[in-house]
């Protein structure tokens, strides 16, 4: 029987590797080039001998080359060698000098007719500022075609494991104040352990805008009625504004004043109990398709609004994972109150400018956020709090204390404004 752990390993390895840039040295790729070598003594004091030829380099940098190849002798730390590059690309062959910096004896390699295998890394003298220049471009150019075929390896497989649709879990906007409130206590719940907010009685938490009547909640809930995760999405409002106006205020004016349509993505938590892993990590693929997932639905709400970027403030440690839903920083780090003054980054994601760089680079993602049909797209099936609801939530921040007097009065006002809604009829 196959091991399914022994299949995914490797893949979740790729991933990772992928995650850090860090790890994508801008000195090694992989250069499609044949080359002669051939070695001299010391200070090229002996006449050359052919040590290599028609050798394919696995990895090259600007400065330097590491290579295999057979020798009948050991090779001499400091023996110069001289390297004939053939690139089709180039309009004759380039002939470069380098010297043998370190090396190593392969013994899984075979001998063949007395030749013992060698990895040697070499580095380049170079004679010429035109070659040395030719050299650095050479390995930008090949570079940037590496990490793009890396990258698009990468999104393949993203693509491949977490646009799959997750069997026991449904995700749709709240249905009914049971739900809502369960919602909340996931984020309490998430935000405690790492450190966000402090413990509090009623175990619950929420903010002003979360609470308002056009504030959208998504749930992920199993047939056991367990909750999996929720989200929020808050759309802009002249007279409330966005939680992420607290401490970047600048750039979100700057998009309004150009006529935008903003959203806010909060109250973000996923139930660690279900993920061993408690960060959002490419390497945890069940957490990432999960998320994957619950984005989905908020921003297909986000487009039935006619919202035109949407917004999200997160933990620096995190950005990398938004990236791949599209969302790329447009602040700097700053102390967030909201979140027991942890670190914070605002990213935005432009809407129009991901449906036309996704529909050009991968079509299933494509068709996974801009061509699914869900209730989240239907304005209708919005559950907006009914009063009695309200005054509940406003009974338990006297506990908890998330809500100042002024926030709470202007709940109040904001809901005396809206047609009753009886939540028992939405759950219905």
């Amino acid at each position: 029987m196959i091991n399914a752990s022994n299949l995914v390993r490797p893949i979740v390895r790729l991933l990772r590797e992928n995650t850090h840039s860090r790890r994508l040295s801008n000195r090694i790729f992989f250069p499609n080039v044949d080359l002669l070598v051939y070695r001299h003594g010391p200070n090229f004091s002996i006449e050359p001998q052919p040590i290599a030829a028609a050798i394919r380099i696995p990895e090259m940098s600007a400065s330097g080359f590491r290579f295999t190849c057979p020798l009948e002798k050991p090779f001499i730390k400091g023996d110069c060698i001289r390297i004939i590059f053939k690139k089709p690309n180039f309009l004759k062959d380039l002939q470069l000098n380098a010297v043998i910096r370190h090396g190593a004896l392969l013994k899984t390699q075979k001998e063949k007719k007395g030749h013992a295998y060698y990895q040697l890394g070499c580095e380049f003298l170079f004679t010429n500022h035109e070659a040395r220049s030719l050299i650095a471009r050479w390995s930008a150019m090949e570079l940037a075609k590496f990490l793009e075929r890396r990258n698009s390896i990468k999104d393949r497989l993203i693509t491949f494991f977490f646009t799959r649709k997750i069997g026991q879990w449904d995700f749709y906007p709240v249905k009914n104040f049971q739900d809502l409130q369960r919602g909340f206590s996931l984020v309490y719940q998430e935000y405690l352990k790492r450190g966000y907010i402090a413990a509090n009685h009623p175990k619950t938490f929420f903010n002003f805008h979360c609470l308002l009547p056009y504030a959208w909640t998504f749930i992920a809930k199993n047939k056991t009625g367990q909750i999996g995760g929720t989200i929020s999405l808050i759309p802009d409002h002249t007279s409330h504004g966005l939680p992420a106006d607290k401490i970047f205020s600048d750039e979100l004016n700057s998009l309004r004043n150009q006529g935008r349509k903003i959203g806010e993505v909060g109250m973000l938590a996923t139930n660690k109990a279900i993920f061993k892993n408690g960060r959002f990590v490419l390497g945890n693929v069940s957490k990432m398709k999960f998320l994957f997932q619950l984005f989905r639905e908020m921003f297909l709400a986000a487009r039935a609004l006619g919202l035109d970027d949407l917004a999200i403030t997160v933990n620096p440690n995190h950005v990398a994972i938004y990236r791949h839903l599209y969302f790329y920083p447009i602040g700097e780090v700053r102390q967030y109150s909201y979140v027991n003054n942890a670190p914070a980054v605002l990213m935005r994601c432009n809407i129009e400018e991901a449906r036309q760089k996704v529909s050009r680079e991968n079509y299933d993602l494509y068709r996974f956020y801009f061509l699914s049909k869900t209730a989240s797209q239907d304005p209708s099936q919005k559950f907006t709090l009914g009063l009695e609801d309200l005054r509940h939530l406003l009974s338990l921040n006297e506990v908890c204390g998330h809500l100042n007097s002024f926030e709470k009065q202007n709940l109040l006002e904001t809901y005396s404004k809206v047609e009753p809604c009886d939540s028992k009829a939405q759950a219905a």
